[in-house]
């Protein structure tokens, strides 16, 4: 059975913050001209039930292969291409991947139109992106007034067992319409499929969410969704993949379709594990710790599972009570970060700060890029009086993630303490810069308190 769940790595101590990054690159083509390169192989895709955007990603002899995300042609119905040249294409073929939220359309044309080339490098941080699509829904707009537009991202961050398969982070805009615009990087190659977006306050960016172009280009580990017939209920898997697609959008909807999909299929583990995390999502933890029960009673070997109902007891108060359920979920997979770091901040939070450490420890060796687990890390080792070990560890954690505003408030502490009031200054300017950027308002005005007590 695949497997496509959503791990909550939930950080009792701090919380990862997302904010633009500094450094700069030199672009390898102008940005009028990348954008408008791009825009030849950028496409609108429209029905009556749904829009969003696409890119060409191959051709073969008149026919060429759309990509977009699953949930912009999730209902069945007749699908629109429309190219940069505004001719109108029917899709004659979707294919319709189960564990990500790709998909595939295909039409045929005589015109020459070019593809655009994937980029599956690893490191994005401090290169100049750019999200490129066709904002507005033409069921709102049915004179069909959409436009070709394009905003700079700036890469933020690695989610990691999110649903959906997004694997990549950036802050920045983006608007309804353009699920399945391509992420293009300074030399125009697509370096993520952009799919969905969490606002941020009024006058600030959000964060951006995309699925690597390297899982595409390994899509032939990927399984795909039969089309559904019309005539036919759709199956357990059909509802399960609904549920992913509505998860960040509406999880009252995407419990609907759990719902669904364990009336079918009461044995279906993983959707008692996701409709789980939707009611926590929705502040009923009891409901999920239940859902989180059901899910391992059917797989008792379900590390998933194990840690999500951690977080949810941790939620409650319950530490020691997660604590247990961590130690399950890594006797089942000791190479699970997530779970190290989750009973790490359990267990500091109990007093134990060493023990706390030394899971801590083993979180990052398993991942070397877990900002959060080096920050909590260093919240221990200043607990514990080593001032100058919990700066090593903010800086590593900073340096992972030059947006980490959490980091930099800990870090002022930690110098201000040591005698460093100048450098505890700086990082605490950074800190409020950043907490007022994400709108965290208690954070942002404790850090300017600190700032005002250090300058008297």
């Amino acid at each position: 059975m695949f497997r496509h769940l959503f791990t909550l790595t939930t950080v009792a101590l701090l919380g990862t913050s997302i904010g633009f990054i500094n450094s700069q690159i030199a672009l390898a083509i102008p940005v009028e001209q990348l954008v408008g390169n791009s825009k030849l192989g950028v496409v609108r895709i429209d029905s009556p039930n749904s829009s969003g955007s696409g890119f060409l990603v191959k051709k073969e002899g008149n026919t060429y292969t759309v990509m977009t995300n699953r949930h912009v042609v999730e209902p069945e119905g007749e699908y629109k291409i429309t190219t940069s040249d505004r001719k109108t294409h029917i899709a004659t073929k979707i294919t319709r991947y189960a564990e990500v939220d790709l998909a595939e359309l295909q039409f045929v044309s005589e015109v020459n139109y070019k593809p655009l080339d994937l980029d599956g490098s690893a490191s994005l941080y401090g290169q100049s992106l750019y999200l490129t699509g066709y904002p507005g829904e033409q069921r709102y707009d049915p004179v069909g007034s959409r436009e070709f537009n394009y905003y700079e991202l700036k890469h933020s961050g690695n989610p990691t067992n999110s649903p959906g398969g997004y694997n990549l982070s950036f802050v920045g805009a983006a608007f309804p319409g353009m699920s399945g615009s391509p992420i293009i990087n300074s030399d125009g190659k697509v370096v993520a499929i952009f799919g969905r977006y969490q606002s941020g306050p009024v006058g600030d960016f959000g964060v951006a969410y995309g699925i690597s172009s390297q899982v595409y280009l390994s899509k032939a580990s990927l399984r795909t969704i039969p089309n559904i017939d019309k005539n036919k209920t759709p199956d357990a898997n059909s509802f399960f993949a609904k549920g992913n697609s509505l998860y960040y959008t509406d999880k009252k909807g995407a419990i609907e379709a759990y719902n669904e999909a364990i009336k079918i299929n009461p044995q279906y583990a993983d959707a008692y594990n996701n409709r789980g995390l939707a009611k926590s999502e929705l502040g009923d933890k009891q409901a999920a710790i239940q859902d989180y029960d059901q899910a391992i009673k059917i797989n008792p070997q379900n590390d998933f599972a194990y840690n999500n109902r951690g977080n949810a007891k941790s939620d409650l108060g319950d530490k020691q009570a997660a604590i247990n359920d961590y130690d399950q979920a890594i006797k089942i997979n000791p190479q699970y970060a997530d779970a190290f770091r989750n009973r790490g901040n359990a267990k500091s939070e109990l007093g134990d700060k060493q023990a706390a450490i030394n899971d801590y420890d083993q979180a990052i060796k398993i991942n070397p890029q877990d900002a959060d687990a080096y920050s909590n890390r260093g919240v221990a080792k200043s607990d514990l009086g080593d001032k100058q070990a919990a700066i090593q560890d903010y800086d590593q954690a900073i340096k992972i993630n030059p947006q980490f505003a959490a980091a930099y408030s800990n870090r002022g502490l930690a110098k201000s303490e040591l005698g460093d009031k100048q450098a505890a200054l700086s990082d605490y300017v950074e800190a409020a810069r950043l907490y007022k950027q994400q709108n965290k308002d208690n954070d942002y005005r404790d850090a300017l308190k600190r700032a005002a007590e250090l300058r008297k």
